[in-house]
């Protein structure tokens, strides 16, 4: 898999940097602290009235570490641990996607049916080809940020997630490439957005 080259990487890609930035917990997002994330769905494939919907919309997600998994697909990596992803669409607790994550290292995820971001699957499954490291951000506390690169199956759609936390609170920056695209009318894409959560407190 290909990844972009990116001068701030951090070349040392160990247990420390996984250790010291800790998600667990349960985040909301709030909408007025976001930027740009109303285009960034748009550019993804969403009608522009549903854009802005779910852009206003509740987006929860709730993170815990594990050092070991039973998910076949974020086994394949070599990581340690591992981050159990659980997110809702919705502040009630009816979880819309689980997913694991490891902490560092190549993965693959396999999707059935239609993709807004990566278009429709062969009738087998298609497989997704993920990359997790971390990077050295000067946005965040601690200085490093949590770091996904997703190649879609045909290999013209690329997104990164960069997650670190600043002042408290959980900051979510996607990058949405598309090029060279057969099944898309729009391409050469490239979008940029910044989600913010905030961690619940009871």
């Amino acid at each position: 898999m290909a990844h972009e080259p990116n001068s701030d990487k951090n070349s040392n890609n160990n247990d420390d940097a996984a250790e010291a930035l800790d998600f667990t917990g349960r985040w909301i997002r709030e909408p007025s602290l976001c930027i740009g994330l109303p285009e960034a769905l748009e550019a993804r494939g969403y009608d522009k009235d549903i854009a802005a919907k779910k852009a206003l919309g509740p987006y929860v997600q709730e993170w815990f570490k594990r050092q070991t998994t039973n998910d076949t697909t974020a086994s394949s990596s070599s990581s340690s641990s591992f981050w159990n992803v659980t997110t809702y669409n919705t502040e009630m607790d009816k979880p819309w996607r689980k997913v694991t994550y490891p902490t560092v290292g190549e993965f693959q995820e396999t999707y059935h049916g239609s993709s807004v971001i990566f278009g429709p699957s062969d009738p087998q499954g298609s497989i997704l080809k993920r990359h997790v490291e971390y990077q050295s951000c000067t946005e965040s506390d601690l200085g490093v940020a949590y770091v996904i690169i997703t190649q879609n199956p045909h290999g013209d759609a690329t997104e990164i997630s960069k997650r670190y936390l600043s002042k408290g609170k959980l900051v979510l920056e996607r990058t949405f490439r598309r090029s060279n695209s057969s099944t898309r009318s729009d391409d050469n894409v490239y979008v940029v957005s910044t989600e913010v959560f905030e961690r619940e407190t009871k």
